[in-house]
């Protein structure tokens, strides 16, 4: 009757690109993914903030510490071309300049050669920074490659998409430590709002060997907003009345956070928290 939490940058925008949740009559509900194109896509019910947020807070952050000169890398597929055009477009009124940009093939067989080929520019033109458009193996290759480089320890920023988790276990500590990542949901360490601290408590009482991640808190909140839709559909909830219900959530309060829905507007929380990761690969605010 409904789908929640779907994750893969590039299965969710041809879930997009075919209108699949339209043309089925199916509520697509938080799913991990930031891009325009599936957040505003019908019939999807967005928890988080967009990429165009997460890139101009990743871009405040670098100049407010003075990395004024910036190289963009992004793969070729779902969003890394829209979101280096707007990064590039972005960086004059932040005061940045684009030293260069490239772009990471996600095709398997040139992930290697492109990889090669990005941190070679890079040495070349040695930036203050890097801003990573990227997700999965394109990126984890690229960390790998460019912390081995000549001025390998150039600062890099990513987005929410690149978990961390992930990050840390294809990298090691060692080279993941000090990457600034933007997170699109808030950091779940510090019950610093109601739902927060309920997800800690629930963590621990369900889950009590799984560590608290960004990731699990997200699924948390999407199912709280799925818990709810079925709550207001009634005792025989269908495809249509889930529909109907999260058309006619208007605002509401998760627990200090807050999303949107209605029959014109379907606008998740809109907020963006940053993080790095510390010399044992965990995320500190």
């Amino acid at each position: 009757v409904g789908l929640l939490g779907f994750l893969n940058s590039g299965g969710l925008a041809e879930i997009a690109k075919q209108d699949l949740p339209a043309k089925n009559g199916i509520a697509l509900i938080a799913p991990l993914q930031g891009d325009k194109n599936v957040v505003d896509a019908a019939n999807v019910f967005p928890l988080r903030s967009g990429y165009a947020d997460e890139v101009g807070a990743l871009l405040k952050e670098a100049k407010t510490w003075g990395k004024d000169s910036l190289a963009i890398v992004n793969m070729s597929v779902a969003f890394g071309p829209p979101l280096a055009k707007l990064t590039s477009e972005l960086s004059g009124s932040h005061g940045i300049t684009i030293a260069t940009q490239q772009v990471i093939d996600a095709s398997p067989d040139k992930i290697d050669a492109s990889v090669r080929a990005a941190v070679a520019a890079i040495s070349q033109t040695r930036p203050k920074g890097i801003i990573l458009l990227a997700a999965g193996k394109p990126a984890t290759e690229f960390v790998k490659a460019v912390r081995e480089a000549p001025g390998g320890t150039v600062q890099i920023y990513g987005l929410s998409v690149l978990l961390h988790d992930v990050l840390v276990s294809a990298t090691g500590a060692d080279k993941a430590r000090g990457i600034v990542l933007s997170q699109a949901v808030p950091f779940p360490f510090v019950p610093s709002k109601p739902v927060i601290t309920e997800y800690q408590s629930d963590m621990k009482k369900y889950a009590p060997g799984q560590a608290l991640s960004f990731s699990s808190l997200e699924g948390y909140l999407g199912a709280k907003i799925a818990v709810e839709a079925v709550r207001r559909a009634g005792k025989t909830p269908t495809r249509a009345n889930i529909l109907q219900a999260l058309s006619n959530l208007g605002e509401y309060n998760l627990g200090g956070l807050f999303v949107n829905y209605s029959a014109s507007q379907r606008k998740g929380w809109g907020g963006v928290d940053l993080a790095i990761i510390s010399a044992s690969g965990d995320l500190r605010k």
